[in-house]
């Protein structure tokens, strides 16, 4: 409980966190407001399409536990006395993830309203698992991304490298298979981002693809994306429980 305590201070002690928070409410709710505005009238708008920009706010938690992760790899090396450096990074795991839960929540409530306001239209009043899914499925991604970018963090250890290394997987080259779908062989479909889009958007259709051509059905893709997240945090936590590196 001490670390819990020491790791919840330290990372609200910190101004990045607040002004990440901020943000990633921000980007999901407004850019979905505005998306589900615009194509209201040329697609058929869902719970689903509320939550579109949430994936923009993931990737300002990717960026934020990132930062999270580097900070610790500066602590030097462990010495008597201290607390067990995987115990801490485990605490900061739990911290982070926790922290990034809540945001999702907010965020994925936050995008449902809006949508609702800009739309009084439409019925969007969750109705179906696929409803209930996009819109509770935001808190466990938010959560698995933030344990994607702190064991990115810790693998990576140097934040320059680490931030763009995510963000250039995460917005450059799954985006690029996905919209060339037959490069690499489908190799898209295995993609960790991929999995966590199409655990909270079963809808292809503005891709141009078919749930025929895919081997998992949402709920199998978002424990395929949970299975990554926790396995690359458990990689970096294992690279610096005796350890640190200083840049």
């Amino acid at each position: 409980m001490n670390l819990l305590a020491a790791e919840t201070i330290k990372l609200f002690s910190v101004r990045t966190t607040w002004w990440c928070s901020v943000l990633a409410v921000l980007v999901s709710a407004a850019f979905g407001a505005v998306f589900t505005f615009i194509v209201g009238d040329e697609i058929q708008v869902t719970v689903a399409t509320t939550q579109i920009a949430c994936s923009f706010g993931r990737a300002v938690v990717l960026v934020s536990a990132v930062l999270a992760a580097t900070s610790e790899t500066k602590a030097g090396p462990v010495l008597p006395g201290m607390p067990d450096r995987g115990r801490v990074l485990a605490a900061r795991g739990a911290v982070v993830a926790g922290w990034a839960a809540a945001l999702g929540l907010v965020a994925g409530l936050s995008s449902w309203l809006l949508g609702t306001l800009v739309n009084p239209g439409l019925d969007l009043v969750p109705a179906t698992a696929a409803d209930w899914r996009a819109l509770a499925g935001q808190p466990p991604l938010f959560a698995l991304t933030a344990l994607f970018g702190l064991g990115a963090g810790l693998l990576l250890r140097r934040t320059g490298v680490a931030v763009v290394a995510v963000l250039a997987w995460s917005q450059l080259v799954e985006g690029l298979l996905v919209l060339l779908p037959h490069f690499a062989g489908g190799l898209y479909r295995w993609m960790p981002f991929f999995a966590a889009a199409r655990f909270v958007d079963s809808d292809l259709t503005a891709l141009g693809l078919s749930p025929d051509h895919l081997p998992m059905g949402p709920a199998a893709y978002g424990a395929y994306f949970a299975a990554i997240s926790v396995l690359i945090f458990l990689a970096g936590v294992g690279r610096n429980r005796k350890q640190g590196l200083r840049d």
